[in-house]
């Protein structure tokens, strides 16, 4: 059986943290953004979107996904800033296009072009100004 400290020192490590921070920004992009969208009202986001939990986790889990196939969280890389701009940009872009196909395909629900635009905006933001081991070089 393993001992808990060396689980924990598992769950701790830098990648994961830093996974997990990326993800709840994101999450936090795609409420702000169904703020904005709906006149700062939940209530009126859930009445046109149904749960908006389940979408912003979808939406965050994807962007994560995003940022993974752009190599953001490779622990040896010293990026420049315009190389983690565009990295930013391009993970965020991928990470979208990939929540629009899982729920266009998959699920009947429509999440809308401008929460989905203001979503983006404010991750590529949020995931750039972030302080991370990423932005070390």
């Amino acid at each position: 059986m393993q001992k808990p400290i060396n689980y924990l020192i598992r769950v701790s490590s830098p990648w994961v943290v830093l996974v997990g921070c990326d993800l709840l920004l994101a999450v936090v992009a795609f409420y702000v953004g169904a703020l904005v969208r709906y006149d700062f009202d939940l209530a009126i986001a859930g009445t046109y979107l149904g749960a908006v939990f389940p979408r912003a986790l979808a939406f965050g889990v994807w962007i994560c996904v995003g940022m993974v196939s752009m190599g953001m969280y490779r622990t040896r890389q010293r990026p420049r800033l315009w190389e983690l701009v565009a990295r930013s940009i391009v993970a965020v872009t991928l990470g979208s296009l990939a929540y629009l196909l899982f729920f266009y395909l998959v699920s009947a629900d429509i999440t809308g072009r401008g929460l989905l635009a203001i979503a983006m905006l404010l991750a590529t933001c949020l995931l750039y100004t972030s302080p991370s081991p990423r932005d070390r070089g």
